[in-house]
């Protein structure tokens, strides 16, 4: 877990008509620039195709939203050699979307096994909704409902616990009539037979991971359950490093 650098956001916007990531623009402007090398060779995955959108469009999204820090971005689908793409790679960076798509194809290439690896190895990795999803054990606590069937919902499990996406915390009759997002994860820690700890992310938070440390970053709060359905809600600057140990009071299940 030392080795890992990673971002993870919940989404490129805590509210519309605003700039990708205009809520930690400065912030990430700096750690970019102190994480990265000069001209880097940063690698998009758009596998998360959505909206009838193409691998080449949300590719071209991507190049938007990270094209305002100077970074300039080669996809992976647009590569002849996956392997060497990956591996000659100074940052991967996985867009949002669909994560059946996106896991989908991943599978297909057997690429899940080589990301997991040079992340290890201390690649920078930038992962966005379904693409920061993917860092933990499975999908199963993605909100999107399945699209496509897959042969596993196993994912990259470079963390330990399970990352849900635009949480909220609205009264449900007025907002909708169906389960809340919290209701959903006790579902999946009551109901799944190996169930992991969720940390739920707002849009507007994200979790940097770094030198074996989490902290909560952005302007939205991020909230945690554990085994025991505990529901525990952090500020932005929260250390929330307790995630990472996997013999810590996250994963004690009462009897």
């Amino acid at each position: 877990m030392t080795n890992l650098r990673m971002l993870l956001f919940s989404n490129g916007q805590s509210e519309r008509n605003q700039p990708y990531y205009h809520y930690c623009h400065n912030w990430l402007q700096d750690f970019l620039t102190h994480e990265l090398p000069i001209n880097p060779n940063i690698l998009f995955i758009s596998w998360a195709v959505w909206g009838g959108h193409t691998a080449d469009q949300m590719f071209s999204y991507g190049q938007e939203h990270w094209g305002q820090f100077g970074l300039k971005l080669s996809a992976l689908h647009q590569q002849e050699d996956y392997l060497k793409a990956i591996e000659n790679a100074d940052a991967i960076i996985v867009g949002g979307g669909s994560i059946h798509m996106l896991v989908n194809d991943l599978e297909k290439t057997n690429l899940m096994g080589v990301i997991k690896e040079k992340i290890r190895q201390g690649c920078l990795y930038i992962g966005t909704s379904a693409g920061s999803i993917i860092t933990g054990p499975s999908m199963h606590t993605a909100s999107e409902p399945p699209l496509i069937h897959i042969p596993s919902h196993k994912t990259l499990g470079i963390l330990p616990f399970q990352i849900n996406s635009h949480y909220y915390e609205v009264d449900s009759d007025y907002y909708h009539n169906g389960p809340t997002p919290s209701a959903r994860i006790k579902n999946y820690l009551q109901l799944n037979p190996d169930p992991r700890p969720v940390a739920c992310l707002r849009d507007g938070s994200f979790l940097q991971v770094h030198n074996g440390t989490i902290t909560v970053r952005g302007v939205r709060n991020v909230t945690t359950f554990d085994l025991n359905l505990k529901k525990e809600t952090f500020t932005p600057g929260t250390d929330l490093k307790s995630l990472l140990n996997f013999r810590g009071r996250y994963y004690k299940k009462r009897l």
